[in-house]
Parts: structure tokens; sequence; C-alpha cells
């Protein structure tokens, strides 16, 4: 997203035909990140972009998944507060998807 935004503020490329930031996009009710249950800087990603915008990628089995234990493996990390792992493995998809 910063780089992104720096490109749409400073440079002659089409960003700049844009209404608004491009982060402003990726942040708004339309974008949606998905994250692996163990994923580094999920947490950082979370305080950028905001816990409203991920959801887990459930998209199993397949040869580097860690299935069936993806989802005990997001819910035991240590880093992530638990309203967080909340929001990724439920609220967040349940939201997009119009599931209530």
């Amino acid at each position: 997203m910063w780089r992104m935004d720096d490109h749409y503020t400073t440079s002659s490329h089409r960003l700049n035909n844009l209404p608004r930031a491009p982060s402003d996009y990726v942040k708004s009710e339309s974008c949606f990140v998905s994250c692996e249950p163990d994923e580094e800087g999920l947490a950082h990603t979370a305080a950028v972009l905001g816990e409203d915008r991920i959801i887990f990628a459930s998209d199993y089995p397949h040869g580097d998944c860690d299935f069936p234990h993806s989802v005990t493996k997001i819910r035991n990390r240590g880093d992530l507060p638990e309203s967080l792992k909340e929001k990724i493995l439920w609220k967040n998809p349940a939201r997009l998807y119009g599931i209530s």
C-alpha cells in the first residue's frame, strides 16, 4: 500500500488519476486479504490494514497445507489476540459472504 500511495502522490503514472489514494481502496469494505495460519507478519498486517479485512485461507487440501490442523494452528498462536483470531476465522468471512 505504501508503494502504491507513493506512486499516487509522486509520479506521473496513471495512479494519479484515481480519485482516492490506493490505500483507501485496499482499506475499504470491498477489499479482503487472506492469510495462512503461520504467516509471521500477520499481526503487523492487521495493525496496518485493520483487523476487519483479513480472512483465513482455507483452500485445502493441497500439497503445502497443514490439513487438518490449520485452524488449530492459528488458534494456538500466542502473538495474536483472541479477538483477532475470531475475526479472521469467522466474523470477517461471515461478513464477506453475508452469513449471519
